[in-house]
Order: structure tokens, then C-alpha cells, then sequence
């Protein structure tokens, strides 16, 4: 699990990209909402070691691309 800080810093990060991916999917806030909340919580809850801030972003853009196919279904 992550710490506070580490979750206040990718959500910091990575926020504004996750809403764009996000909004692209669903073109809708409240469910855009939703998914955020769902990326950020998965983040919060992985185990997941990231090698680098690219690998970071790169494991959160492609959660949150899932989320949002999820989401759709």
C-alpha cells in the first residue's frame, strides 16, 4: 500500500491527465468522477514498486484507460 504522501504527490502528478483520459472515454463528469476515484484508490491499494515517474504515469494512464472501458461496459 502507499503512503498519504505518495498518494498526495501522483494525484498531484498525474490528476489532470487522468481527467483528460478519462473525460476522452466517457465524455461525462460525473462517471469521469467516479473513475478518478477508482484510479486513485487502485494506486493507493497496489503494492506495485515503479522503476521511474515514467512507469508511474504509464501504469496510471493505463489504469485508467481500463477503468473507463470497465466503466462503459
Amino acid at each position: 500500500m502507499k503512503t498519504d504522501e505518495q498518494l498526495k504527490i501522483a494525484i498531484d502528478r498525474y490528476a489532470n491527465a487522468v481527467q483528460r483520459v478519462c473525460m476522452m472515454y466517457l465524455k461525462n463528469t460525473h462517471d469521469t468522477d467516479d473513475v478518478f476515484q477508482d484510479v486513485f484508490l487502485k494506486y493507493a491499494q497496489s503494492k506495485t514498486e515503479f522503476s521511474s515517474v515514467e512507469h508511474e504515469k504509464a501504469w496510471i494512464l493505463r489504469v485508467s484507460m481500463n477503468a473507463c472501458k470497465d466503466h462503459l461496459r
